[in-house]
């Protein structure tokens, strides 16, 4: 078994009227970048039904919210990505991953569809957001040029 790349399972739409590119990396380039948000940017931050309403208020960048569950298979393969993509990325967006089963209340108040018994499903769920706005979302596994392209989808 082998956990597959993000070039092997690269999801961003493609067109052929036209094709917005993936934005550089700044880490990879050396581009700075610069940041007024509060919160560092180039790491994961871990969100909670407590703290997640301020991060988004708080921070000048786009937002990207990552739900996951241990349990979740896909989950263990996708968080790598989402750490490089964080890092590839400091300066240009702030990533919060949730526990899903430890914060029930933001699964509810972002449509992260669950049973009647509570057991969630359709994780990883990925919700990008601006200026506090929650824009457009992204379910499974997202290589790190579908996070590029997502965001640059962004208005």
């Amino acid at each position: 078994f082998t956990v597959p790349t993000a070039t092997q399972t690269s999801m961003a739409p493609t067109s052929t009227s036209s094709s917005t590119p993936i934005p550089p990396s700044p880490t990879r380039t050396g581009t700075p970048t610069v940041t007024s948000t509060p919160f560092p940017s180039g790491q994961v931050l871990t969100g909670t039904n407590a703290n997640f309403k301020q991060i988004l208020a708080g921070s000048s960048l786009p937002v990207v919210l990552e739900f996951w569950a241990s349990w979740c298979g896909t989950c263990v393969y996708y968080s790598p990505v989402v750490t490089q993509f964080a890092k590839d990325y400091a300066g240009q967006v702030l990533v919060v991953r949730v526990n899903a089963d430890q914060n029930m209340a933001l699964l509810t108040a972002y449509g992260v569809p669950t049973t009647p018994g509570g057991h969630t499903f359709g994780l990883p769920q990925t919700i990008f957001f601006k200026n506090g706005t929650e824009i457009l979302d992204a379910t499974g596994f997202q290589s790190e040029a579908n996070l590029a392209y997502l965001l640059t989808q962004l208005p």
